[in-house]
C-alpha cells in the first residue's frame, strides 16, 4: 500500500498542474477579451468625440481602428469558454454588422443612423462583455 501511495503522489501533482493550467488559459483568455473590449471601447469613443467636434475626416480615418479593434475582439471572444463564447458571438457579430453598414452610408443622415446603430450595439456588446466577464 505504500507503494501505491508513492505512485499516486506524483500523479496527483502532474493533475493539479494540469488543471491550474487550464484555468490559467481560461483566465488569460478572459484578460484577452477584456482588454480588447477596453481598445474597441476607446476606439469607438474617438469616433464619437470626432462626429461631436465635426471632424468628419478624423472620424472616417478612426473606423479603420474601430474595425481592427473589433476584429481582435472577435478573436478573443472565440477564445473564451464555449458558453461565453456562445452568448457573446452574436453580439460582435452585431457590431460587425453595423460597422459594415456604416461605411455604405450615401448620405448624413444615414451616417447619423447608422453611427448611433452601430454605437449602441458596441456599448452593449462592451456593458456585456463587462458584466459577463467581470472585467475591471
Amino acid at each position: 500500500m505504500t507503494a501505491s501511495r508513492t505512485l499516486l503522489l506524483p500523479v496527483l501533482a502532474v493533475l493539479s498542474l494540469g488543471l491550474v493550467a487550464c484555468g490559467s488559459d481560461d483566465t488569460s483568455a478572459t484578460d484577452k477579451a477584456c482588454s480588447a473590449r477596453d481598445d474597441l471601447s476607446t476606439s469607438v469613443q474617438k469616433v464619437v468625440t470626432d462626429l461631436k467636434a465635426g471632424n468628419l475626416g478624423n472620424a472616417k480615418d478612426q473606423l479603420s481602428d474601430v474595425k481592427s479593434k473589433l476584429s481582435a475582439l472577435g478573436d478573443a471572444v472565440g477564445d473564451l469558454k464555449s458558453q461565453e463564447k456562445d452568448e457573446l458571438q452574436p453580439q460582435v457579430q452585431q457590431v460587425q454588422d453595423d460597422l459594415k453598414a456604416l461605411t455604405d452610408v450615401s448620405s448624413l443622415t444615414e451616417l447619423r443612423t447608422a453611427f448611433t446603430t452601430l454605437d449602441s450595439s458596441a456599448s452593449a456588446l462592451v456593458k456585456d462583455l463587462g458584466t459577463d466577464l467581470k472585467c475591471s
